[in-house]
């Protein structure tokens, strides 16, 4: 089985995830509180700790979604994989786009 040569995650804050459940048409969902948010965030930093920890040939990404459109979203990918096929040092922690 291959692994991938990247795991990236779209960051998004809890509070600006309440602010946009808030602001869809129908409002929020039941799961979508502070709490549940937070603890998914929670298990998100952990599961991208684990590859960045024990798979070092596997580049990790974290992109903040914070106050970006998402044509800013998708050049920050961009340009975090171009980074991944330009790179092949090993990596100590995520980086951050």
């Amino acid at each position: 089985m291959s692994r991938p040569p990247t795991v990236m995650l779209l960051d998004l804050a809890v509070e600006d995830a309440l602010a946009r459940a808030g602001d869809r048409r129908g409002g929020s969902e039941l799961h979508e509180t502070a709490g549940p948010l937070s603890l998914v965030r929670q298990h998100d930093e952990t599961a991208l700790a684990w590859p960045a920890r024990t798979r070092p040939e596997v580049a990790v990404h974290r992109v903040d979604r914070r106050g970006r459109t998402a044509a800013e979203v998708a050049e920050a990918v961009r340009d975090a994989v171009g980074s991944t096929a330009a790179s092949t040092r090993t990596r100590g922690g995520p980086d951050r786009c």
